[in-house]
């Protein structure tokens, strides 16, 4: 049975903020904050936060982000874990389960910084209001 929702994992340090912050977190990447917020208040979308910042290895650079995040507005359903839907089917493992992965990092999607600032431009414009927002949540959980 197909979800209803659809997952989606988003990278921090050179994918939402640009590139060389750490470990403060400054200056967002263009459309970044706006399209999050976008797919924040969708009810079949779930964000999760998936980055190297932890509070284990860096809790100041974590305090950062959480910060950083708080200042604008952004809200993520789980930061560097899975979801409590996926847990209660079995996945617990230290990698989260996501239906789409953002990250700078993804040499076959992204391999620069201007492929990633276009990924948000490109997303932005396909849900920038709430029916292209549906529409692209169906497309995408048609093709998982």
């Amino acid at each position: 049975m197909k979800p209803d929702f659809l997952t989606i994992a988003v990278d921090f340090d050179g994918t939402i903020i640009g590139p060389h912050q750490y470990p403060e977190a400054k200056t967002a990447n263009p459309f970044a904050i706006e399209c999050l917020k976008v797919l924040s208040r969708c009810p079949r979308v779930k964000l999760i936060l998936w980055s190297c910042r932890d509070k284990d290895s860096d809790l100041t650079a974590y305090n950062n982000m959480i910060n950083w995040l708080d200042e604008h507005n952004i809200h993520f359903d789980a930061i560097n874990d899975n979801l409590e839907e996926h847990k209660k089917h079995g996945f617990k493992c230290r990698k989260v389960f996501a239906n789409i992965y953002i990250d700078d990092l993804s040499n076959e999607s992204f391999g620069s910084k201007n492929k990633i600032i276009d990924y948000w431009c490109q997303l932005w414009n396909r849900i920038y209001n709430d029916r292209s927002l549906n529409q692209w949540v169906d497309e995408m959980i048609r093709l998982i």
